[in-house]
């Protein structure tokens, strides 16, 4: 659109201040009842019905395993047709809608799994770092900027998008493995403190506007 050259185009990658993240002190221990959590605005492209459905599977081995549905819906039609698409599954009963929080950190630090499993292109991932910060392990789905952060099998756990059979599969193993999850979480955890932190993207963020007033004619752009 903006006829760009690739060459000069620099990429900075949202950072989280890890003061407010308080990691998990043993990622491996299970909360009572098992608890996974999906963070973000109610929309179709976010995936919610696709975690219902392999949630419906999970819960056949996992009885007592419960869902944190933590976001506002952007059309109240689509949070009438996830209500009903949530008792006809028979999961109503082991799902939360939370709504809009302000404790997000407390949230993560509390559950044992972040799920982002996102059908639409998603930029970056705010919540995937703010759960790496708390060390909380993570699955995700292979698309978009999520590529950036998760690597998988090395600080989480990638799936097919729409692949409901592979997340509920992930998600049996995410919650009982523990020594796994927990391995994972805190290889997540490191990468956060290194590559996504706020000193980070502050830094390269005046080192692009250092640049452009050394130039001149340089374009910045901030997308959202």
């Amino acid at each position: 659109k903006f006829e760009v050259p690739y060459h000069r185009l620099r990429l900075i990658h949202r950072g989280v201040r890890l003061e407010e993240f308080e990691c998990r002190a043993d990622a491996a221990k299970l909360n009572d009842p098992p608890t996974m959590v999906i963070v973000g605005r109610i929309t179709p492209i976010k995936g919610h019905a696709v975690l219902f459905k392999a949630m419906a599977r999970v819960i056949r081995v996992l009885p007592k395993l419960r869902l944190w549905v933590i976001g506002e819906p952007q059309k109240q039609r689509y949070m009438d047709e996830l209500e009903m698409l949530a008792k006809r599954l028979g999961i109503r009963d082991h799902v939360d809608f939370l709504g809009t929080r302000y404790d997000i950190p407390q949230l993560l630090e509390k559950s044992d799994l972040l799920v982002a499993p996102a059908v639409g292109e998603e930029a970056f991932g705010r919540v995937i770092i703010e759960a790496g910060a708390c060390g909380v392990p993570v699955i995700a789905t292979r698309i978009g900027g999520i590529v950036d952060i998760i690597e998988h099998g090395v600080n989480g756990i990638l799936v097919p998008a729409g692949d409901v059979p592979r997340l509920a599969e992930a998600i049996q193993e995410m919650i009982r493995k523990r020594d796994m999850a927990k391995k994972l979480a805190m290889n997540l955890r490191n990468k956060i403190e290194t590559q996504f932190n706020d000193r980070t993207m502050f830094e390269k963020t005046v080192e692009v506007y250092r640049d452009a007033v050394m130039r001149k004619r340089v374009l910045i752009i901030k997308l959202r």
